[in-house]
């Protein structure tokens, strides 16, 4: 009885450490939904460098859609819900930490949404955003597309 208790002990544990081993250096232990978006985290960091400096011009509109942050998961989910795909798009956050989405699709019966951890997105020395929202909170969603700056509704549900 004691033995087969131990071995299923031992198998639990063995099964989570071979969870934890298997996402290192990734920016979350569930893989993104969208295969572009599936990188280490050193490629994220070295994506978002080549992307600096950050945008300083001034915001030319608002694009259509949405940006839900969620603190306990530490992740934005992006929503588009206009009648155009967005294509090669870089995501502020803060006007100092940046990721590169490839697509997010036009709003067909539903709209096309990415969702994108924190440590996806990376600043100008290689660090990911950091996760205490309470000294380090989301102030402002920006998209660059098309070679220009535009704001998106940001809510926090």
């Amino acid at each position: 009885m004691f033995a087969k208790k131990f071995v299923r002990v031992a198998f639990l544990a063995l099964a989570v450490s071979a969870a934890g081993f298997g996402c290192a250096g990734r920016p979350s232990m569930i893989p993104n939904s969208d295969p572009a978006l599936r990188k280490y985290s050193t490629e994220f960091a070295a994506d978002a460098v080549k992307r600096f400096p950050a945008p300083d011009g001034p915001v030319v509109g608002e694009l259509d859609g949405r940006a839900a942050i969620d603190v306990m998961a530490d992740t934005v989910q992006i929503a588009n819900f206009s009648s155009e795909d967005w294509i090669d798009i870089e995501v502020w956050i803060n006007h100092g930490y940046v990721v590169h989405v490839p697509k997010i699709e036009a709003k067909t019966d539903k709209p096309g949404t990415r969702t994108l951890n924190f440590q996806m997105m990376y600043n100008d020395k290689g660090l990911s955003f950091p996760t205490d929202n309470d000294k380090y909170p989301v102030e402002t969603v920006e998209i660059k597309k098309d070679g220009k700056l535009y704001s998106i509704k940001k809510v926090i549900p």
